[in-house]
């Protein structure tokens, strides 16, 4: 379980607001909102990546004080930002071998292969798609308990990205966190097991899948209730800002 004590609410939902959110062994996570909504924010906050990390008081992973020894069981995962340029795939693969004791290298080739990435070519010559394609390949097979995700499928096809979704949820283990910001809702929604909307850097509505479900709506009628805008308004609000 990871259990973070902010600064001020971060949930601000009338009486249920609160300085402490908390992500149950199991969950995947889904966290949306309007570009500068704050979800990134809140993602590198969890990392503690200054100086986003001093907003939190304090950050718990399953029982003990976050440390630099936390990191080597979380995996960070972009759009391809956190590359070296002049690596290729095979060389990025090693490189965080020697970081993550449990990486799975067979599971890493079997991505790449996928995925139809050139593991000699450099990453400096791939396309934006490639780069995302490569990260989220290293990212699940760092054998990391905690996976976080900021907009990891920018970039790639529809179809990639429900084939990839579908993978992941196949390689996840029952124990496994994984907090996911992505544009993507209708894709999205079938995989999470709750949502988190964000708003002006609060979270407002925290709700599962079950419980969107069982009241007889899905995720965008959802979003729609949150940003107060029509469903039509709300798949282009955000697909635009994934151009």
């Amino acid at each position: 379980m990871i259990s973070l004590t902010f600064k001020h609410e971060i949930l601000v939902n009338g009486a249920n607001s609160s300085k402490i959110l908390e992500f149950q062994d199991g969950q995947v996570v889904g966290l949306f909102g309007k570009n500068g909504a704050g979800k990134t924010t809140l993602l590198r906050s969890i990392m503690g990546v200054p100086p986003f990390s001093a907003q939190i008081e304090s950050c718990v992973v399953d029982g003990k004080t976050f440390s630099e020894k936390s990191y080597a069981d979380i995996a960070y995962i972009t759009d391809g930002l956190y590359l070296f340029d002049e690596m290729n795939a095979k060389e990025h693969m090693k490189f965080f071998k020697d970081f993550y004791k449990n990486f799975n290298e067979e599971r890493f080739a079997k991505l790449i292969n996928m995925f139809e990435l050139d593991e000699k070519v450099i990453v400096k010559n791939y396309s934006k798609g490639q780069r995302s394609k490569l990260e989220l390949a290293l990212g699940f097979c760092k054998g990391t308990k905690y996976i976080i995700m900021d907009e990891p499928f920018i970039g790639n096809d529809p179809f990639m990205r429900n084939d990839f979704l579908k993978i992941m949820a196949g390689l996840l283990e029952e124990d496994s966190i994984v907090i996911i910001a992505t544009h993507y809702l209708e894709e999205i929604e079938n995989f999470i097991d709750r949502a988190l909307f964000m708003v002006n850097r609060g979270i407002v509505k925290d709700v599962t899948m079950d419980e969107i479900f069982e009241g007889g709506s899905n995720l965008i009628s959802t979003a729609k209730e949150v940003f107060g805008i029509d469903e039509k308004r709300v798949l282009r609000m955000f697909l635009e800002e994934n151009e």
